[in-house]
């Protein structure tokens, strides 16, 4: 991934694949979504807290191919064309959420409080962070 130009956008097959990407990222060093922003497929509660994923239609799907079994186990031929059924949407979270500022300390702010929401922070801390960036 150190190789790719950046920015760059990565899409996965599914949720667990972009957990992945991100671990990876993580160990390069490489800034999600700043450097290379996931988007993953399945919006899997259990992978998605922070991945962008797209929402998969899977009910509908589970029908779409109950009822084309029926058909088939009627006697009728298979179709020669896919049944496409569009996604849901995009459940977009910080993994493609990149900030469109222009101000580099602003961003720089922005990222360290995003990355240290977690623990007790002061305004003291956030200057001291973007001094040094």
């Amino acid at each position: 991934m150190r190789k790719l130009p950046k920015p760059v956008g990565i899409f996965t097959p599914n949720d667990l694949w972009g957990v992945q990407v991100i671990l990876g990222c993580r160990s390069a060093r490489l800034r999600v979504p700043e450097d290379v922003a996931v988007l993953g497929v399945d919006d899997d509660d259990l992978y998605c807290e922070l991945t962008s994923s797209i929402q998969v239609p899977a009910e509908r799907i589970g029908a779409e191919a109950v009822a084309l079994l029926e058909r088939l186990l009627a006697g009728e031929k298979r179709p020669h064309e896919p049944t496409l059924l569009p996604p849901l949407g995009v459940n977009a979270r910080r993994s493609t959420e990149v900030l469109a500022i222009d101000d580099e300390y602003v961003t720089a702010a922005i990222r360290f409080i995003r990355e240290n929401a977690d623990r007790p922070l002061r305004v003291a801390d956030v200057v001291r962070h973007v001094a040094l960036a």
